[in-house]
């Protein structure tokens, strides 16, 4: 414990730092690889990824994943989901 009773909190900077990109990378009109994603340390299930799909909020390309305009109203919980 620290001074006036407050504890030491620890904070995962490279994981925050990690789903931040994610995020952001989403957000893009062209999203992201799925490359990028695995480089930021994420394993994408195909199930949650074919759900939000289906649900209209993320569409797949060739080589990567981006959310829809609708997606990105939800894009923070849809990151929880992809990247727990």
């Amino acid at each position: 414990p620290l001074r006036g009773g407050c504890a030491a909190v620890k904070i995962d900077v490279e994981g925050h730092e990690a789903r931040e990109r994610l995020s952001m990378g989403l957000r893009l009109v062209e999203g992201i690889e799925l490359a990028d994603v695995t480089t930021l340390g994420f394993e994408l299930s195909a199930t949650t990824l074919d759900e939000l799909a289906a649900l209209g909020l993320l569409k797949r390309h060739a080589r990567g994943i981006a959310l829809t305009p609708r997606g990105r109203l939800a894009a923070d919980r849809i990151v929880q989901m992809i990247a727990p």
